[in-house]
């Protein structure tokens, strides 16, 4: 298992090329996520991301996009011999990717929208310090 006593939900709108999200995630993390060395947790308190997107050239949410992403979080860091201490932090990223969108309508019933799957493997580029 690679999370525990964990929680989220995120959603979003799109229009035309543009697209928005929010999400929220909270969960105790393991030794086979990496960094947490035995002795210690690991927990999420919160984890709260911000994304916009804009599809270059296009007049829907398909094809190649770009994406502005903000994460806030807290962690707490338990050293289970001694002490716990809640860590704050912000990232702020960009990223580029294209969204192929697998079926046109997964749901058939007229009085509700459509719907669509879509497939989209991210291509991060990145630095961290």
């Amino acid at each position: 298992m690679f999370l525990e006593q964990g929680n989220a939900i995120a959603g979003g709108v799109t229009y035309g090329p543009f697209r928005a999200g929010l999400s929220y995630a909270s969960f105790l993390s393991n030794p086979s996520l990496g960094g947490v060395p035995e002795g210690f947790d690991l927990r999420v308190n919160y984890l709260l991301g911000i994304n916009a997107a804009y599809f270059i050239g296009q007049d829907s949410d398909r094809g190649l996009y770009v994406q502005a992403v903000l994460h806030v979080k807290e962690q707490g860091v338990t050293n289970q011999a001694t002490a716990h201490v809640d860590l704050g932090s912000l990232a702020l990223g960009a990223s580029l990717g294209y969204v192929w969108k697998l079926y046109e309508r997964l749901y058939d019933n007229d009085r509700h929208r459509e719907w669509d799957t879509t497939l989209s493997p991210p291509l991060s580029l990145g630095y961290s310090w």
